[in-house]
């Protein structure tokens, strides 16, 4: 859970970063699509009646049919109201339908199109494509279809609002944000709790938040017992594992000092080991501070002459400084003893507690 914590706090922003790009692109792009209008015309076949015959409707319902299947195919009425738009004759042929009642020889033309003008003056051109007695189409007969009604606005609609749009693009947007968050906390690694300190470390860590005050002096004996059988006093290296670690190893050391100091001064500061009048005998410790190991401070200088090299490392840290301040040590045969994990803030520094 902690774990968790950390890396939301951290990089937490990945998320909520693309849930609202992908949101904003889903928007715009469901906004982006445009109404439409439906224009429509009516024309007839004739049945060839007269004052003394009905005429043939069965024919004449026989071709409107016919028509119906032909018209939207004819290259010749497409080419023409392409022409009339200024569209292309492929992006025409999707917006031309003719419907036809198979009871009757009655055919409704019909052309749609984003933009109500084109739509009429398309539906104008199909009319007189198809009508006359010199039609352009070439599979119509001329004065085989013959005007009922002009070109008249059958439908419009406005831009479509998909009401799925936002739901859809947060769902997205968070599982694209996770997808990155894993991503980059794989890539870089940070460490937040004493197990992966341990495992970048390889060597065995404690996270000094965690310990109470009553187990300090436990962890300070056991660096007393790592340190060797000689007599004390015994130096213990406390380093920087990263250059963010260099303000705080002086606060960690003077916390654990000041904790151990209530039980037989297992433990003191300084630059150096101590004189006569310091700790002195097999439980005697003193720490030394140093920087980073490779850095200005050059921290390796200072494990060079210690029993016990503890590199402190803060919480979130990335684990390839603290790789690289080990290949440092390593290169000095100065491998770290211990690693201790401390807070990003650990109050005061010890030069500031001591002048208290």
């Amino acid at each position: 859970m902690r774990k968790l914590l950390a890396v939301a706090l951290r990089r937490g922003w990945v998320v909520v970063a693309a849930a609202a790009a992908v949101t904003a692109l889903a928007v715009a792009v469901g906004s982006a699509r445009p109404g439409s209008t439906l224009a429509q015309a009516v024309a007839v076949v004739p049945a060839g009646a007269t004052d003394e015959s009905p005429g043939n409707a069965t024919q004449a319902t026989q071709l409107a049919q016919t028509y119906v299947q032909a018209i939207p195919l004819d290259g010749a009425v497409l080419g023409a109201i392409a022409h009339a738009v200024d569209r292309t004759s492929s992006d025409v042929a999707g917006r031309v339908t003719v419907v036809g009642d198979p009871k009757t020889s009655v055919l409704l033309l019909r052309y749609e199109d984003t933009d109500r003008a084109r739509a009429l003056a398309g539906t104008s051109t199909l009319l007189t494509a198809v009508t006359g007695d010199a039609p352009n189409a070439r599979s119509v007969a001329p004065d085989s279809l013959t005007l009922v009604r002009g070109p008249r606005v059958l439908r419009e609609t406005t831009a479509a609002r998909d009401t799925t749009t936002i739901p859809l693009g947060v769902i997205l947007g968070l599982a694209l944000g996770l997808v990155l968050l894993v991503a980059w906390e794989r890539s870089d690694p940070r460490i937040d709790g004493a197990g992966e300190l341990a495992n970048a470390a390889g060597t065995p860590a404690t996270a000094l938040g965690d310990v109470a005050p009553g187990n300090i002096d436990a962890l300070l004996e056991r660096w007393r017992r790592l340190a060797g059988d000689g007599s004390g006093p015994h130096v213990v290296a406390l380093l920087a594992g990263t250059r963010r670690a260099e303000r705080l190893v002086s606060s960690a050391a003077y916390e654990l000092a000041t904790i151990s100091a209530s039980n037989g001064q297992l433990l003191r500061l300084g630059t150096a080991p101590p004189g006569p009048g310091g700790p002195s005998g097999e439980r005697g410790l003193v720490v030394v501070t140093g920087g980073t190991p490779g850095g200005p401070a050059a921290g390796e200088a200072v494990a060079a002459d210690a029993a016990v090299v503890v590199v402190t490392v803060p919480r979130g840290a990335r684990a390839t400084e603290l790789r690289d301040s080990l290949d440092v040590l390593g290169q000095f045969g100065a491998r770290p003893t211990w690693a201790l994990l401390v807070r990003r803030s650990i109050g005061k520094s010890a030069g500031a507690k001591r002048s208290d």
